[in-house]
């Protein structure tokens, strides 16, 4: 199955969507801490794995917004003045996917 789920496309134009997603995280002033390579390559990874199990052999930027609350979210550190004024990392991830077009 992880060899299957490593054969499912991903066309350029939506790996780079993935890309200006996981670096606006790091240009994000709320944040402390952004996304790694390595958690952008777990969203990568785990895109793949839903578009596999969704019937389709190639990923859509659907895919990715699906998952960058849950694979994303947890994976950044929020300024404490961010924090102790109530915003979540899940709100900033939200934010951030409303804030970077995706390919059509």
């Amino acid at each position: 199955m992880q060899q299957a789920v490593r054969k499912v496309n991903v066309e350029q134009s939506v790996a780079e969507y993935l890309l200006r997603l996981t670096h606006a995280t790091r240009t994000d002033p709320r944040l402390k801490l952004a996304i790694s390579p390595r958690g952008s390559l777990t969203l990568y990874r785990t895109s793949q794995a839903y578009a596999f199990v969704n019937g389709r052999n190639f990923v859509l930027p659907e895919d990715i917004r699906a998952l960058a609350k849950p694979v994303l979210a947890h994976r950044v550190m929020l300024e404490t003045k961010t924090k102790y004024g109530g915003a979540s990392a899940e709100e900033i991830v939200s934010d951030i996917l409303k804030s970077v077009t995706a390919p059509r």
